[in-house]
């Protein structure tokens, strides 16, 4: 019923239209108002490339070479790897400055509370 070109068409609509990690850090740079420009014409951009690549032909290049294949996939694992280091490691940072937070609720000692001047 489609042709390749209206099926290739939607599926690439369906993955940039999900609310993916770099869509979420786009809409988190907007709303903080953080550079919002520069970012996501970036972000634009490197999705145009990847998409021309893909469409060039660049898998069945990458396919073709074990090595190259080999390659992308280390390449891949050490990106996500990162990622997931620093994923980790901030929201440890949140959580222990909620709980700091927490602890800046708490009611003071009596002895400090008596000390304290209004």
């Amino acid at each position: 019923m489609f042709s390749s070109y209206t099926n290739g068409l939607l599926l690439g609509l369906s993955l940039i239209v999900a609310i993916g990690a770099q869509n979420a850090y786009v809409l988190r740079q907007a709303i903080r108002r953080e550079h919002h420009w520069l970012i996501a014409s970036i972000c634009s951009l490197s999705d145009v490339g990847l998409i021309m690549l893909g469409v060039a032909g660049l898998g069945a290049v990458i396919q073709a070479s074990p090595r190259l294949e080999t390659a992308f996939y280390f390449a891949g694992a050490l990106f996500l790897g990162h990622h997931a280091f620093h994923a980790a490691r901030d929201a440890i940072r949140a959580k222990q400055a909620l709980a700091l937070d927490a602890d800046d609720d708490a009611p003071l000692p009596r002895d400090a509370a008596s000390c304290s001047t209004p």
